[in-house]
């Protein structure tokens, strides 16, 4: 899988949007993943990842973002990866439409 090696790929830095948190936290409340906030958390750290704060350039980009999927999260992700520069780790084609580049 893609997003695997991607992830596993030590030369790569990885950068995980703060609006992550939400939509992880989003499925947990859901019961859609069996995961605690704080292990999810502890493992983003760990692994050395990069956490992208949500600044008003990117909610901003975010809000005029010609694209039609309403979720503000998704947008805020998608936004993100625009501003930086980098590709997004999703299973969701809808962002094909907006970014540069999908990995799954």
């Amino acid at each position: 899988m893609a997003a695997q090696a991607a992830i596993s790929d030590t030369s790569m830095e990885i950068v995980v949007s703060a609006a992550t948190f939400q939509e992880v936290g989003t499925h947990i409340r859901q019961r859609r993943i069996t995961l605690e906030m704080p292990e999810f958390t502890a493992a983003v750290r760990s692994d050395g990842f990069h956490i992208h704060l949500v600044n008003e350039h990117v909610a901003g980009q975010a809000g005029i973002l010609n694209w039609s999927c309403v979720n503000p999260w998704d947008r805020v992700i998608a936004a993100t990866a625009n501003d930086l520069g980098i590709p997004v780790i999703s299973s969701n084609p809808e962002f094909d439409d907006v970014v540069a580049k999908r990995i799954w």
